[in-house]
């Protein structure tokens, strides 16, 4: 589901919330790259939870606006 944005929020403010988001992301992807090192176990559904954020949000969704938005504007 797609939720809409603030129609106040510049479109850098879009971008660097979820920037935010990405980057606690990459912290439980971090925690869970420690516990795998360590020998734990890890839930098969947050490995696959992981992935698919990475692919959809931040691939698709978040990179597919700076690519078709932002960067054409910087040129």
């Amino acid at each position: 589901m797609r939720t809409r944005e603030p129609a106040n929020q510049t479109a850098t403010a879009v971008l660097l919330r979820e920037h935010d988001a990405i980057l606690r992301m990459l912290h439980v992807t971090e925690e869970v790259a420690r516990r795998l090192e360590a020998g734990r176990s890890v839930a098969p559904e947050t490995l696959a939870g992981l992935q698919e954020f990475f692919r959809l949000f931040a691939d698709r969704c978040h990179h597919g606006k700076e690519e078709d938005l932002l960067f054409p504007l910087l040129e």
